[in-house]
C-alpha cells in the first residue's frame, strides 16, 4: 500500500514527476501468509454500494475527509460520501476489518469468532 502527495496533480503516482511518498506499507513482505485484501464501499445509510469496491485509489484531504477516485483525472473523485471497509485475512485465521467513515475516522472491527464482528453493522 502506498500513500503519496500528488505534487503535479495528475491523479497518478510518478516517482519522476515530483510526487512525494508519505507512507508505504509492505503487507506480507516475507510471504509467510496467504493474505487477501478486500475493499467494500457503503453509502451513508450503511447499504453496500455496488461497483465502487473495485476502486483501489483513495484521496485524503487535510481536513481528514477522503474520497474515492472514479477516474484518472484530478477532479474524478467523490468526497465524503462513503464508508470504506478494508478486510485482510490470513489463510484460515481470523480476518481483520477496519472501517473509514466519510470524515476519515478509523474504526477497528474486533473479531468475536472467525466470521462474526462487533458493531457497527458495517463491520459485518
Amino acid at each position: 500500500m502506498l500513500a503519496f502527495a500528488d505534487a503535479n496533480r495528475d491523479g497518478q503516482y510518478g516517482v519522476n514527476d515530483g510526487d512525494i511518498d508519505l507512507r508505504t506499507i509492505n503487507i506480507n513482505g516475507n510471504n509467510k501468509f496467504n493474505i487477501d485484501m478486500n475493499v467494500a464501499v457503503f453509502d451513508l445509510t450503511g447499504k453496500s454500494v455496488s461497483g465502487k469496491d473495485s476502486q483501489k485509489a483513495f484521496v485524503f484531504m487535510p481536513d481528514g475527509s477522503f474520497g474515492i477516485k472514479t477516474g484518472n483525472g484530478l477532479h474524478d473523485t467523490e468526497f465524503a460520501q462513503y464508508y470504506i471497509q478494508l478486510s485482510v485475512s490470513e489463510n484460515e485465521k481470523y480476518s481483520r476489518k477496519v472501517v473509514l467513515n466519510p470524515g476519515g475516522k478509523v474504526s477497528i472491527c474486533n473479531p468475536q469468532t472467525k466470521d462474526e464482528y462487533e458493531k457497527p453493522a458495517i463491520c459485518a
